[in-house]
């Protein structure tokens, strides 16, 4: 759109009704853009009528056409009037116009000319812009009898759906799935809208009944999903290890399987779920991540350093060198254990927006390393002397 937005300046877009005029060949702006010339009219016709853009952006082109100079003009029109391109138009035109008269073509032009006038339009403050409105035309009285038909509804709820407007995507497979002949997919999709918008309860329950309707590995995985995000481990375990069962190989599924694992604090059992992953995908930080952090929890400190360094040597992050920092610090090598939370800092410090400062990263861990020992007077006096210039002297 922002190609053409200087163009609707134009005079001839001051008459509101010229924002939706339909495009035809007779229109003096044709002939004006031509100077009458019949080869050159034959060729902008052309042009525009195969070009794909809606009427409103073909208007667009007709003003700006005159102010082309008349030299390249003619050098364009004379490449137009070859044998060689007159054949081309001959045997792809009766396509183009198919083309253009499919419903699908014909909204799709009538909606982008609206959304110009409403967008681009010098008066357009005094217009309610209907696409800043919820897209709720399905609840219209006038479109009632039109989307009493389900397979029509279902189109427009697939409509917002790929368009991830999830709140009106909802109340659209809401009514679906109200109706005798609704279909899984209408339940994975409305837990799917649930699951997008943070409320879980309602999106496993719509998960369950299409599950009930069609099992797939799609809705055990978000089922998993689900159960996750709302913090019950247990259950998104047992969902996920059944999703493992329909796809053994699916290395997202057996790595939040280790997440599971993990927070339900059955560390060694984690350790050898990230494991089989790493012997699966022998070049990923993430899973080095996750077999350092087992690793540390079970006192397994040089097989934590070995993987937390390769995550450092390969895609370094803040928390690769926290940990590693963590890893001294429990086994009293405070001054080491500063070296590399500094490190830590400067690389979250470098893009703070995304990782927060160092002392946010070190407080979330402060109850982990207290259940290893550290006393957690030590903390305040260790994040200082990470932010302090120079650190602790030899």
């Amino acid at each position: 759109m922002s190609t053409f937005s200087l163009m609707k300046q134009y005079p001839f877009f001051n008459v509101t009704a010229h924002w939706f005029l339909p495009y035809y060949r007779q229109h003096s702006l044709v002939a004006s853009a031509s100077n009458g010339e019949p080869q050159t009219e034959e060729f902008i016709d052309l042009i525009l009528r195969s070009s794909g853009i809606c009427d409103n952006d073909r208007y667009s082109m007709l003003s700006v056409f005159p102010a082309i100079p008349e030299q390249q003009r003619q050098l364009i029109t004379s490449r137009f009037a070859s044998k060689e391109s007159q054949e081309i138009i001959a045997q792809n035109m009766p396509e183009l116009e198919k083309y253009a008269q499919r419903l699908d073509v014909v909204a799709g032009n009538y909606i982008h000319s609206l959304y110009r006038f409403f967008k681009l339009n010098a008066y357009r403050n005094e217009f309610t812009d209907i696409f800043s409105e919820p897209l709720d035309f399905y609840s219209e009285p006038l479109l009632q009898d039109f989307l009493q038909d389900e397979e029509q509804l279902r189109e427009v709820g697939n409509f917002l759906f790929k368009a991830e407007r999830y709140e009106e995507a909802l109340r659209v497979f809401t009514l679906l799935t109200s109706k005798d002949q609704s279909q899984a997919s209408d339940y994975q999709k409305l837990g799917y809208c649930h699951q997008k918008l943070g409320a879980y309860p309602p999106a496993i329950e719509a998960y369950q009944t299409a599950g009930l309707m069609q099992p797939n590995s799609w809705t055990v995985r978000h089922l998993a999903t689900c159960h996750r995000l709302k913090g019950d481990y247990s259950q998104a375990l047992s969902y996920y290890r059944k999703a493992a069962e329909m796809q053994p190989t699916n290395k997202t599924v057996l790595y939040q399987t280790g997440i599971c694992l993990l927070e339900l604090k059955r560390y060694e059992d984690a350790l050898q779920k990230f494991f089989q992953l790493d012997l699966m995908d022998t070049q990923s930080p993430k899973v080095w991540r996750a077999i350092g952090w087992c690793s540390f929890l079970l006192r397994k400190f040089d097989q934590a350093a070995q993987y937390f360094m390769q995550a450092t040597a390969q895609a370094p992050q803040p928390h690769d060198w926290l940990n590693l920092g963590h890893i001294h610090l429990v086994q009293g090598r405070l001054r080491k254990a500063v070296a590399y939370y500094k490190e830590a800092a400067a690389l979250a410090k470098a893009d703070e927006e995304r990782y927060g400062n160092f002392d946010s990263m070190f407080q979330k861990d402060a109850a982990v390393l207290e259940s290893m020992g550290v006393i957690p007077q030590l903390f305040p006096l260790l994040i200082d002397l990470t932010e302090m210039e120079g650190g602790l002297s030899a």
